[in-house]
C-alpha cells in the first residue's frame, strides 16, 4: 500500500460508509465532506466537514524469515462546522455518526483505524467546529 492508495481508501471509505452515516445523522439532508486539497470556497451554510489526512511515521515493524513488515501512521481529522449560536446538538450528532460508523468498520481496505476521539474546537469565524480525530496505521510486507 503507497500514500495515494491510502488517499484512495479514505476516499472510498468516506464515500460509502461516512457520509450516508452523517446524512441520516442530519435528518437525512446532504452534509458536504471536503477533502484534502479541493478547490472549493468554504461554504455558506453549515454543517459541512473538512476531512484531513495528515501521515506520521514509517518505522519496520517487525523481522522475520523472509519478509520485514513496515507500519505506516498518521491521523485522520473529521472538522465539523455548524452554525454559531444554535447549540451543538447537531454537531454532536454527526461526531458519534462517525465515530459509530468507524467503530463498525475498524479495518477498510488494509486501513486499521483506531478508536476515534471527539475533540470541541470552539467558534471558528461565523462557525461552531467540533473535530473528530481517528488514528490509523497499515502494514507493508516486504
Amino acid at each position: 500500500m503507497s500514500i495515494s492508495s491510502i488517499n484512495y481508501a479514505l476516499r472510498e471509505l468516506v464515500e460509502n460508509v461516512v457520509s450516508p452515516a452523517i446524512d441520516v445523522a442530519n435528518g437525512n439532508d446532504k452534509v458536504a465532506i471536503f477533502l484534502d486539497n479541493q478547490d472549493v470556497a468554504q461554504p455558506e451554510q453549515a454543517p459541512f466537514v473538512k476531512l484531513t489526512s495528515l501521515p506520521g511515521s514509517h518505522d519496520q515493524a517487525s523481522t522475520g524469515g523472509n519478509t520485514n513488515r513496515y507500519r505506516y501512521t498518521g491521523l485522520f481529522v473529521f472538522s465539523i462546522f455548524v452554525e454559531f449560536g444554535q447549540g451543538d446538538a447537531i454537531a454532536n450528532a454527526i461526531a458519534d455518526a462517525i465515530i459509530s460508523v468507524l467503530r463498525d468498520n475498524s479495518t477498510y481496505s488494509g486501513l486499521v483505524l483506531r478508536s476515534a476521539s471527539p475533540i470541541r474546537v470552539g467558534r471558528a469565524g461565523k462557525f461552531w467546529q467540533m473535530n473528530v480525530t481517528v488514528p490509523w496505521y497499515f502494514d507493508v510486507i516486504a
